[in-house]
């Protein structure tokens, strides 16, 4: 290969290189502040805020340690983006244990709550079942006395924890593969009922499903936007997505016309 094309091609990798590193560098950096201090059944508790600088907006994550347990992460992949989940069915047999039943489940969305209501996920891998009890018994009889203190003048910790549940996140998350358009897609049911059509690559490109955007309850309905003109999904399309068990949509939520 030519000297002057091998040197450009050497530049911009090593420019990409530099890229990566710098933005993993400014998107790791993060702002750990003590938010709270006390004890529990003869337990020091330690609740941190940690706040990380993003390209465009800045996130706020907590992270809490009873004792000497492993500490417990209350962030973007532990807990529900939209609202507390569509169903109590999606965790099967893992243990949960509810602080509340007060917070109903939203249809609609984009209701721009201040607090949003949601489960805290603790994986498997990260603890022990006997030390996931622990901190079940912590949050049903002490957090929400922290947080009323915390959040007395404004919402800092807008994560309302309804409830904690011993598995991953990803566990309870419905996900079919199937195409669409040509092209390999996945469509996704979180917890919290977002669902979600996405090219089957690294940048999870969104595309136009033709389902609501969320799970409606009761019935754990989802309705099809029937005019293919609008670029959703057909009837047909929809049926040969499957899960890894090699069930469909329809197996698992009650598909109906957009009304």
């Amino acid at each position: 290969m030519n000297k002057e094309i091998t040197g450009m091609y050497d530049s911009k990798a090593t420019l990409m290189a530099l890229s990566i590193l710098s933005f993993l560098g400014f998107s790791s950096c993060g702002n750990t502040k003590p938010v709270y201090s006390g004890e529990y059944n003869s337990k020091k508790v330690a609740l941190e805020s940690i706040e990380k600088k993003g390209a465009v907006t800045n996130t706020i994550s907590y992270r809490l340690q009873l004792g000497d347990l492993t500490p417990v992460m209350i962030d973007a992949q532990t807990t529900d983006l939209r609202g507390r989940p569509y169903s109590d069915s999606i965790f099967g047999s893992s243990p949960r244990h509810y602080l509340t039943h007060n917070d109903a489940y939203e249809n609609e969305t984009g209701n721009g709550q201040a607090v949003v209501p949601t489960m805290l996920y603790i994986p498997e891998k990260k603890m022990s079942k006997e030390d996931f009890e622990k901190y079940a018994a912590f949050f049903l009889n002490k957090w929400q006395e922290i947080v009323a203190g915390i959040n007395k003048d404004h919402p800092y910790i807008r994560q309302h924890i309804i409830g904690v549940v011993y598995g991953d996140k990803e566990n309870f998350t419905a996900r079919f593969t199937g195409e669409h358009s040509g092209k390999k897609k996945i469509l996704t049911v979180y917890p919290d009922g977002r669902v979600s059509l996405a090219d089957d690559d690294k940048w999870r490109q969104e595309n136009y499903s033709g389902l609501s955007q969320a799970v409606q309850m009761p019935g754990k309905i989802l309705y099809l936007d029937m005019n293919v003109q609008n670029g959703g999904l057909t009837r047909e399309a929809l049926g040969r997505f499957k899960n890894k068990g090699g069930k469909t949509v329809e197996d698992i939520f009650m598909v109906v016309p957009k009304p």
